[in-house]
């Protein structure tokens, strides 16, 4: 029964290591444009919009040469809009292989204001 308990523990630790969650609020003017560096850059690694803002005019992830090939996101609201938007963002980072160590989840609230 000891041994099932020391698993038990090391498996819960091992998946509370692997995934992280960062909650940040943003306060924009609106039609300000906003970005953020996701710190994807491995061949492996990625980035995605799991829950899209509602309120945006831009609310994408760019991974292209005019990034150096990192995970950016970007986000600009409709213009005219004032009051609260969020997006939620999923990475992978890490790995080798076709497999991911670390997951982690992004949530931007945007505080829109005139």
């Amino acid at each position: 029964m000891r041994s099932g308990s020391i698993v038990s523990i090391v498996i819960c630790t091992l998946i509370i290591s692997c995934e992280s969650h960062n909650d940040y609020t943003i306060p924009l003017n609106s039609g300000e444009l906003f970005s953020y560096d996701l710190n994807v850059y491995g061949d492996e690694e990625g980035a995605k919009i799991t829950k899209q803002a509602n309120h945006y005019s831009r609310s994408e992830i760019i991974r292209d040469s005019s990034t150096g090939w990192g995970a950016f996101y970007y986000y600009e609201s409709i213009a005219g809009y004032t009051g609260p938007d969020r997006v939620t963002i999923e990475t992978c980072t890490g790995g080798k292989g076709i497999q991911c160590d670390k997951i982690s989840t992004i949530e931007f609230e945007f505080r829109i204001k005139e």
